[in-house]
This record gives C-alpha cells, structure tokens and sequence, in this order.
C-alpha cells in the first residue's frame, strides 16, 4: 500500500486507532468508518486534493489542517455511530464526543470534535453536493461509509453488522400481534 506517510507517522496512526477499540468495542462499522476518515485525511495520496495545510512561519511545521469532506460520507459517518452505546452504560459515544449531551450533536459537530483531538487544529469543512466547493480544494473527500446495519468484506476480513443495542437500523421490528 502506497500512503504518504513514513513508517514512524502510520504506527503513531495505529496507536491513535488501538485507542478507538476501547472507546467503541461493540460495533466495528462505527469504528471502521472513524478509521477511514483518519486515515484518508493523514495518509490519503491525494490529500493535496482537498486539505490546505497552514505552516508556522518560516517553518515546514503544520499549525492548522483545512479539510474538505463531503456531507454524503459525514451523515454516513454519523449515522453508523449515532446509536453506539459505551459498554455496561446507557451513555451514548456520540455525546461523549460531541460534548454536547449528544442530543445536539450532527454530523458537522461529531466530525468536528472527533477531528479536535490532534497535535495540530484541523478544521474540517463539510460540503453537501449541491454546495460549491472553494478552488483551494479539488474535490471533497468521500470515502465509502458503511451503514451499521450491513456487513461487508475489507481487505482484514468481514467486518460485521453492529447489533440491536449500538445499531437501532439492525434491530428486528416488534412482532405483529393478530
């Protein structure tokens, strides 16, 4: 795999990710997905394409990160990780994560804080198809978010639908009482 990032920049990525089987252990969708948002913008070979990197003066030292993403992929995002609970709690991750109860959190709020954890600022800007992405952008990263409802093949195997108790989309409706 091709990635721009040398050998010690992806296991410092590797250690950041271990730390999101703790946090979200139930549904891997949920976590594959906040994976993937990481990683393309980290490591992506086009990140030139839709991240403006702004250095300290005089520097080749990265002070703030802008990010194009696409609403498609941050609803998709949001929506696989919206019912995940921690375990042995009713607290869902989403407000721990958005810090705001979780009641208020959206898909622009949920990246945005998820992205707030990083040694240097990195300011996602979330694009919906029908807006107009600025020139300093190519394109708006879109990477494919899986539902946490559907199971799919990834090149480390088959990731698996989450269940009832982080996926309410994979619960089964109630029976029909005659």
């Amino acid at each position: 795999i091709y990635s721009c990032c040398d050998s010690d920049q992806l296991d410092i990525f590797n250690q950041g990710i271990a730390s999101l089987e703790q946090i979200i252990p139930t549904c891997s969708i949920c976590r594959e997905n906040i994976q993937r948002l990481t990683c393309n913008i980290i490591c992506h070979t086009n990140q030139s394409d839709f991240s403006v990197a702004h250095v300290e003066n005089g520097t080749n030292i990265v002070k703030e990160l802008e990010v194009a993403i696409s609403y498609k992929f941050a609803r998709g995002l949001f929506d696989s990780c919206k019912d995940v609970l921690f375990p042995n709690s009713n607290v869902r991750v989403i407000s721990f994560i958005c810090n705001l109860g979780g009641i208020k959190c959206d898909p622009r709020t949920f990246i945005t804080s998820l992205l707030s954890n990083s040694q240097f600022k990195i300011r996602p800007k979330i694009y919906d198809i029908n807006e107009t992405i600025p020139n300093q952008f190519t394109y708006a990263v879109d990477p494919k978010s899986h539902p946490c409802n559907e199971s799919y093949a990834a090149y480390t195997g088959v990731i698996r639908e989450c269940g009832c108790q982080d996926c309410f989309s994979s619960c089964l409706p109630p029976p029909v009482i005659p």
